[in-house]
């Protein structure tokens, strides 16, 4: 089953634990420790009081390191509204938009179909997974889950809070790993050749909050067509690459607390094990 390329990028990879979110780097020369938070971008904010260990991370750390610190204005045309003349209506022939149209209604009866067809199919898929994960985080708002909560916590106690991207970086980047607008649809088409592809999504995305809400870093994930050949690459490996860069330069001689998507912790070009290549000590918070 595919998933939005905004969440699902990554399979399961072997950690040595898999229920830990928060970890401490130190080490090599580290004058303090310096944090890493895996987060889930629709997890409610109020999550942050039950991961161990992660109130007191954020009042000792001297600045918070999130994925972009910055609204995001250029990437609209991507992740949100598609062009007129593309819209999922126009994209699909009149055939497959019907498969695709009777997979909605037979799961979401009372949908606004209008604005449903605005959307491009991978932010659709975005906002319906957003809708499913109100069942465990029923406080989570569009923009306004843990990593908005945190940054808010952040600068409410005077701490400077740094992106690793700007907008117009993450823009490119997804414009770059995302599937034309055709393949999308497409995608979509496919999937709702399963008139019951909704449920299955849905419970796929409630198992995934519910493995957040336990503080799990590893579930099993699969792929999305929605990404291109070397999409993943693009949105997770090369970013990480080059976060832990940056993150090099500014742990040293501060401690800082880093806020990304969990999946961005997991596996051999995750941050977790880059760090531990660059002679780090990684070890989970207790």
């Amino acid at each position: 089953m595919r998933r939005s390329f905004l969440f699902a990028v990554l399979t399961l990879i072997a950690l040595s634990s898999s229920a830990q979110l928060l970890w401490k780097v130190s080490g090599n020369g580290l004058e303090k420790p310096t944090f890493v938070f895996g987060t889930m971008h629709c997890a409610s904010p109020s999550m942050i009081e039950q991961v161990t260990g992660l109130t007191q991370a954020l009042e000792q750390c001297d600045v918070l390191i999130v994925e972009v610190n910055e609204p995001d204005e250029s990437g609209t045309p991507i992740a949100f509204f598609a062009p007129r003349d593309s819209t999922i209506d126009k994209l699909l022939s009149p055939e497959q938009f019907n498969v695709v149209k009777a997979a909605v209604v037979n799961y979401f009866a009372d949908a606004d179909l209008d604005q449903i067809w605005q959307l491009t199919p991978a932010f659709f898929r975005v906002v319906i997974e957003y809708g499913f994960a109100k069942e465990v985080f029923p406080d989570v708002k569009m923009e306004e889950g843990i990593d908005k909560g945190l940054q808010a916590r952040a600068e409410a106690m005077g701490k400077p809070v740094e992106g690793f991207e700007t907008s117009q970086d993450q823009y490119n980047i997804f414009a770059q790993a995302v599937a034309s607008l055709k393949q999308q649809a497409l995608n979509l088409y496919k999937d709702c050749t399963d008139v019951n592809y909704f449920q299955k999504l849905h419970d796929e995305n409630i198992a995934k909050c519910r493995s957040y809400l336990d503080q799990q870093l590893n579930i099993t994930i699969t792929t999305n067509e929605d990404l291109s050949e070397d999409g993943m690459e693009i949105l997770v490996s090369d970013r990480n690459r080059n976060w832990v860069e940056q993150l090099v330069k500014k742990m040293h001689g501060q401690s800082c607390l880093v806020a990304v998507g969990r999946s961005h912790l997991r596996g051999e070009d995750g941050l977790l094990q880059l760090l531990r290549n660059r002679g780090y000590t990684v070890e989970p918070v207790q």
